[in-house]
This record gives structure tokens, C-alpha cells and sequence, in this order.
């Protein structure tokens, strides 16, 4: 495992916006005033993390079919297991 698959980078940028996210989330309701809002972090909700989600799966895909990133590939998908249960709830 001397490079790392782009599907595997991508899955990890994704879990870790997802955890600013709810970080930022946290840190807003303790010491910012409700009233306070900015478009960066709807624009990382709405648009930076549904595509790299989008991103990632497709990379996956093209990544599986190669024997060298076959298990990178598995593991970016299981590291968008969360991502996609926060966005695409199953209930």
C-alpha cells in the first residue's frame, strides 16, 4: 500500500466534515448568539459533503475494479457509511 486511492482520501475528508459539522454545531449552541448565522457552514452541509459523497462512491467504484486499491476502495465505502446515514437516514 505505497499510494493512497483518491476514494479512500475522499471518504476521509467526508467523515471528517461530517465531524466538524456536528463539532461546530456543539460550539455554536454553547457560545454563539442564536441569531449569528454564515453561509459557510450551510454551504459544507448542503454542497461540500453531499459531493464529496457522490465523489467517493464513484471513485469506489473505479478503484474496486483495480487489484491494487481493491481494499482501499472497501474502506473509503465503509468509511461513508456514516456520512450517508447522516444525510440519507434509513428510518
Amino acid at each position: 500500500m505505497k499510494t493512497l486511492a483518491i476514494s479512500l482520501l475522499l471518504g476521509c475528508a467526508s467523515l471528517v466534515l461530517l465531524g466538524l459539522g456536528y463539532l461546530r454545531w456543539w460550539t455554536h449552541m454553547l457560545f454563539d448568539s442564536p441569531a449569528k448565522i454564515s453561509i459557510v457552514p450551510l454551504a459544507i452541509t448542503y454542497i461540500a459533503v453531499p459531493l464529496l459523497g457522490l465523489a467517493t462512491v464513484g471513485f469506489a467504484i473505479r478503484d474496486f475494479f483495480r487489484p491494487a486499491f481493491r481494499w482501499q476502495a472497501v474502506i473509503a465505502c465503509v468509511l461513508f457509511v456514516p456520512v450517508a446515514i447522516a444525510y440519507w437516514p434509513p428510518w
